[in-house]
């Protein structure tokens, strides 16, 4: 993609706090007490949290039995100024997207002030749209409430960023592909918030030939059949790059690829069936839990069990 991207990760500051929801619904954009810590990160590896939260408990416990509806959270703030691509993307009017990859527990978040949504689970990424209320200030702020879930590792264990979005973008990109043992075919679909055109291009990353094109209005699907194709295998991963461009009369306006692989895969009476032949599954069970780092896995650590997988010869993952 070509829209420019800040990473808002390393230190954050952070507190424990108790109370009722909506006592900390308002406290946390006005929170001034905080230790520093590390995103992503596990809050229980952090030894000052650690230590607030003992001392927020002991505190409850000397006022005598909490309330019902009192509950256990943690406020996370990280201060930032944007970088010379996106301050260039707000002064043009772009669309702005805050996203957090992962976290445990509900989650509320504020920009400069101003609430910008909750999530209730954090296990895919979350994104809201903060165009509204970034204030015309030199650095802002970003307030995080977490409030304590079941899951024994709190935090946020993912990256935190913030994307620029042309007001014409790219919302999301669809391809079914599939692999007949003789060709491929592909069907797109393509949704976007404006635009005049939207234009697909396949491409063997390869040879750098271009195998389809094709020119299409915003939402309507867009097929290709007999494509000259190398199909998708365990054994042998053939990708193909995937281009599509927005366009309107000024040009171009936004630009998504990814990785595409042709297989036809089916289910049978006798089994599954990959590209018509018979498919065993070889599977395993993984965690995303480090056993130091609890749920703030690293991207080589993700990458080392990958590999560990395909040299045992695994085609299968349940992820949990």
């Amino acid at each position: 993609s070509r829209r420019p991207l800040q990473m808002l990760s390393s230190t954050w500051q952070v507190t424990g706090v108790s109370g009722t929801a909506a006592e900390l619904i308002k406290r946390t954009p006005h929170q001034r007490d905080f230790e520093a810590t590390s995103i992503p990160g596990i809050l229980e590896l952090d030894d000052l949290w650690l230590r607030r939260e003992e001392e927020v408990r002991r505190a409850a416990e000397a006022r005598g039995e909490p309330a019902a509806d009192s509950v256990r959270a943690s406020i996370l703030r990280r201060e930032f100024i944007f970088d010379a691509p996106l301050k260039e993307a707000v002064e043009r009017g772009w669309m702005m997207t805050l996203t957090f990859g992962g976290f445990s527990g509900p989650l509320y978040a504020w920009v400069d002030g101003t609430f910008v949504g909750f999530c209730a689970d954090g296990f895919i990424p979350a994104a809201f749209d903060v165009t509204g209320a970034l204030q015309p200030t030199h650095s802002h702020t970003l307030a995080v409430l977490l409030m304590d879930s079941p899951v024994c590792c709190h935090g946020l264990f993912r990256e935190v960023s913030l994307e620029a979005r042309p007001p014409a973008h790219i919302v999301d990109v669809v391809p079914v592909a599939s692999h007949d043992g003789r060709a491929g075919a592909l069907t797109l679909r393509v949704e976007t918030t404006g635009g005049v055109e939207v234009h697909a291009a396949l491409v063997n990353e390869t040879e750098q030939e271009r195998l389809w094109s094709a020119v299409a209005s915003p939402d309507e699907v867009m097929t290709a059949r007999d494509l000259d194709v190398i199909p998708w295998s365990a054994e042998e991963p053939a990708l193909h790059r995937l281009i599509v461009t927005l366009r309107d009369e000024e040009g171009v306006k936004d630009t998504v690829s990814l990785d595409l692989g042709f297989r036809d895969l089916t289910a049978t009476p006798e089994g599954l069936r990959l590209a018509g032949r018979p498919l065993t599954l070889r599977g395993v069970r993984r965690n995303e839990c480090d056993g130091r780092t609890g749920l703030a896995v690293i991207i080589p650590e993700m990458l080392d069990d990958i590999v560990w997988c395909k040299r045992h010869g695994v085609n299968a993952v349940a992820i949990e």
